[in-house]
């Protein structure tokens, strides 16, 4: 019999050898990790492209459905009065302002065109009762302070129907022509399919409608916005 060699090595890596591996795998995770950010940043680029189109869409269905594409920024008051001789100048320090009578004036235009039973008033308040943000109760009806409805809000109040403020999300509106805001189960599906999880009050919002953020992630997440050209008069860069 032999006795087997003590002094053989066993076979395996040396400590040197363990270290040159993990400093190629490390360098190799160096060179691959911008690619991959890389690839991931346009996936995400893309697919917010992607939705930019499908909102971008049902614009268009908007406008071959209610006659035009509505406007980005206007005023209502849930009584359906439209004071549209109010001069007082919307102050937003920007140069180019409009005054909250023009503001009316965009809703007032918007909704006769799209809803032209609606009943609404340009000489006094009315007793209708118009729950554009969906924040009344139905058992007791209480219109809000009149409120502005911005850019970002426009685009989610237009396509997607009113807030659903007990479930979340956008209800679509009414199938009553003399009011599309009032509670009821007979309603239109909405015109876009927003995300609950992505629909968020924005910052300084007096209309409890939300906007809806892109899908992004962290700091480079935004509202989506659009812009009217308020029937041919032109952009305003105020809207948002």
């Amino acid at each position: 019999m032999t006795r087997p060699d003590a002094t053989r090595r066993r076979p395996g890596f040396t400590m040197v050898e363990l270290l040159v591996v993990i400093t190629i795998i490390t360098l190799l995770i160096g060179l691959l990790l911008p690619a991959v950010n890389s690839a991931v940043r346009a996936a995400r680029n893309a697919a917010v492209q992607t939705e930019i189109n499908s909102l971008g869409s049902a614009l268009t269905q908007f406008k071959s459905d209610y006659g035009d594409y509505p406007p980005s920024r206007l005023m209502v008051d849930e009584t359906g009065y439209m004071p549209l001789i109010l001069a007082t100048p919307v102050l937003t320090g920007a140069s180019a302002e409009v005054t909250y009578g023009q503001l009316y004036q965009r809703g007032y235009t918007a909704f006769r065109k799209f809803w032209p039973k609606m009943l609404l008033s340009t000489s006094g308040s009315t007793t209708n009762f118009y729950d554009f943000n969906g924040s009344s109760p139905p058992a007791s009806p209480i219109p809000d302070p009149p409120y502005m409805i911005q850019g970002t809000e426009a685009l989610v109040f237009f396509l997607g129907g009113m807030p659903n403020q007990s479930g979340g999300g956008m209800q679509g509106w009414a199938k009553d022509p003399t009011n599309p805001f009032k509670a009821t189960q007979n309603r239109k599906d909405p015109l876009f399919e927003f995300k609950n999880e992505r629909l968020f009050i924005a910052p300084g919002s007096k209309s409890n409608i939300p906007s809806y953020r892109d899908s992004l992630a962290g700091s480079q997440q935004n509202f989506y916005a659009f812009f009217s050209t308020n029937n041919g008069s032109g952009y305003d860069p105020n809207d948002v």
